[in-house]
Formats: C-alpha cells, sequence, structure tokens
C-alpha cells in the first residue's frame, strides 16, 4: 500500500492531531487515517466501515442502510467504539448471550 507524506504542517494542527489522538488511544497515524476515511467514506481496508458520531448524524439514512448488510463501526469523540448492526443479527447473537441487565 502505498504512503502518504504531507509537508509543512504547521505546529498547531500537528500537535492538536497528536493531542486529539493521544485522548483516543490511538496513533497518531491511525487517527489521520480515520479522518481521511470519514472524510471520504471510504471503508478502510479491514472490512470494518468505521465512521464517526457526526458522520453518523449527518448521513443516518445511508449508515443504516449499510448497518442492515454489515456491521457499522462508530467511534466518538473519545475514540470509544460501538457497533450498529440489523435487529435481525442482534436476535440472532442474542441466542448466544444473555441481553439481561
Amino acid at each position: 500500500m502505498p504512503d502518504l507524506l504531507i509537508n509543512d504542517i504547521p505546529d498547531e494542527v500537528l500537535e492538536a492531531l497528536s493531542n486529539q489522538a493521544e485522548a483516543k488511544g490511538i496513533s497518531l497515524e491511525e487517527h489521520a487515517r480515520r479522518i481521511l476515511y470519514d472524510a471520504l467514506s471510504i471503508t478502510p481496508l479491514d472490512g470494518r466501515p468505521f465512521v464517526s458520531v457526526e458522520f453518523l448524524r449527518d448521513n443516518h439514512e445511508a449508515v443504516l442502510s449499510a448497518a442492515s448488510k454489515q456491521p457499522v463501526y462508530v467511534f466518538d469523540a473519545d475514540g470509544k467504539e460501538f457497533v450498529i448492526i440489523a435487529q435481525k443479527e442482534f436476535d440472532r447473537l442474542g441466542e448466544y448471550f444473555s441481553t439481561d441487565v
């Protein structure tokens, strides 16, 4: 896979990205990759379609449509990850796990 090198990034931009990545517990490289995937609405190569909460908010119909076919992984501002799955899949998985809270 090719690499991307970006020159002349202002210090304050790099610092902000680094701080965001650190707060999410991920590398700067992974954080930048997720930003690019999200901005371009592209599925990561590992096949796990990550979207941000903001993308979900703005494109909920498309995200729910995608979730009807495969799990969609959502990450919030703190870097926590969530999964949206179809009700049918949830019911199928529920046979293996207790849903009692």
